[in-house]
C-alpha cells in the first residue's frame, strides 16, 4: 500500500467514524449522585478539553524528548533534530487532545462500581488501542510528510517515521493507562 493510499484510507475511515458517530456526543454516564462523587474535579465528571489538553501535555514530554534524541541522531545536529521534534510535537499534540476529547464525549468511561476493588487494566488496553487506531493514521500520515518536505527523500522519512512512530505508541499506551490508573485511583468512592 502506498503512503498516499495509506493517508486516504485514513483520512475516510476518520470520517466514516466520524459520521457514524452522528455528530452527537454520547450523554455521559449518569451514576448516583454520592459526597465523593461531588467532590470530584468537574473534568472526571463530564468530557473536558482541559482534560484532555493535559493528558497531550504529560504524552509530548515524553515523546519530544525521545523524538529529540532520535532525530538529533539521525540528522546528526542537535538543531536539526530539535526542529523536527518540535514541529512532530505540535502536530501531535493537537490531534491527541482532539481525538482524546472525540473518545471521552462519544464514548465515555463508566464510572467504577461500588464492588469494583481493581483496577480494569483490559478495559483501558482496549480502549486505548480505539484510541489509538483513530489518532495513527492521521499522526504518521502528517509525520510523514514534514519529514519528507524537510529531507526531501521518501526512503529517509519513511525510516525516521518509522522509528517516530515506535516511540509514540509506547508512550500513547504508557501514558493513556497511567491517566485511566490515576482516574480510577481518584473515582473510587471511599465511602
Amino acid at each position: 500500500m502506498g503512503h498516499r493510499t495509506a493517508w486516504v484510507a485514513g483520512m475516510a475511515m476518520a470520517i466514516a467514524l466520524h459520521a457514524a458517530a452522528g455528530a452527537q456526543p454520547a450523554a455521559p454516564p449518569t451514576p448516583t449522585a454520592t459526597p465523593a462523587r461531588e467532590a470530584l474535579p468537574a473534568y472526571l465528571k463530564t468530557p473536558s478539553i482541559q482534560h484532555s489538553v493535559l493528558k497531550a501535555t504529560t504524552f509530548r514530554v515524553a515523546t519530544t524528548l525521545a523524538q529529540t534524541a532520535v532525530l538529533s541522531a539521525a540528522t546528526g545536529s542537535l538543531a536539526a533534530g530539535t526542529v523536527l521534534a518540535m514541529f512532530d510535537s505540535t502536530k501531535s499534540a493537537v490531534l491527541f487532545a482532539i481525538n482524546d476529547y472525540a473518545w471521552d464525549s462519544f464514548v465515555p468511561v463508566e464510572p467504577p462500581k461500588a464492588a469494583e476493588t481493581r483496577f480494569d487494566i483490559a478495559g483501558s488496553f482496549w480502549r486505548n488501542a480505539g484510541e489509538f487506531i483513530t489518532f495513527k493514521p492521521v499522526d504518521a500520515g502528517l509525520r510523514f510528510v514534514g519529514f519528507y518536505l524537510f529531507t526531501g527523500s521518501g526512503t529517509t522519512a519513511l525510516a525516521w517515521n518509522g522509528l517516530s512512530s515506535f516511540a509514540t505508541t509506547a508512550a500513547f499506551f504508557a501514558n493513556n493507562t497511567l491517566w485511566d490508573l490515576y482516574e480510577w485511583s481518584v473515582r473510587q468512592d471511599p465511602t
